[in-house]
C-alpha cells in the first residue's frame, strides 16, 4: 500500500511539474502577446495622428483653394478689387518674409479694394458664394 501511495505521489509531482511548465509557457505567451498589442496600439495611434493631420491639411487646402478662386473671380468681376495683401506685397529679402507675414497676422489674407463700394460688393459676393472667413 505504501508503494502505491509513493507511486501516486511521484505521479502527482510529475503532473504538477508538467502543469507548472505549461503555466510558465502561457505566462510567457501572455507577456509576448501583451507586448505585441502595445506595439500595434502604438502603430495605430501614430497612423491615427497622421490621418488626422492629413484630413486637417486637406481641409485647409480646400479652404485656401476656395478662397483663391473667390478672389480671382472678384478681381475679374469687380474693377475695384485688387487681391489679397500677401499676393500684392513683395518682400525684398527672403529672410524677412516670415517676419512680415507674422507681423501682418490675420490681415495677411485681407482683400485690398479701392473704395467702400468695392468692399461692399466683395463682401456680398463672398457671402453669396459662402466663402469662409479669410
Amino acid at each position: 500500500r505504501l508503494k502505491e501511495v509513493g507511486e501516486k505521489v511521484k505521479l502527482a509531482e510529475s503532473d504538477f511539474k508538467a502543469q507548472d511548465a505549461k503555466i510558465k509557457i502561457l505566462a510567457d505567451e501572455k507577456r509576448s502577446t501583451r507586448a505585441k498589442a502595445e506595439h500595434y496600439q502604438t502603430q495605430i495611434d501614430a497612423l491615427t495622428e497622421k490621418l488626422r493631420s492629413a484630413k486637417a491639411m486637406r481641409k485647409e487646402n480646400e479652404r485656401e483653394t476656395k478662397a483663391t478662386e473667390a478672389i480671382a473671380s472678384m478681381r475679374s468681376l469687380f474693377a475695384g478689387c485688387r487681391g489679397r495683401v500677401t499676393d500684392l506685397i513683395k518682400v525684398s529679402n527672403k529672410k524677412y518674409e516670415l517676419a512680415v507675414i507674422t507681423a501682418l497676422g490675420r490681415s495677411a489674407d485681407a482683400v485690398v479694394v479701392d473704395d467702400r463700394e468695392s468692399a461692399k460688393e466683395c463682401i456680398q459676393y463672398l457671402k453669396e458664394q459662402r466663402v469662409p472667413a479669410m
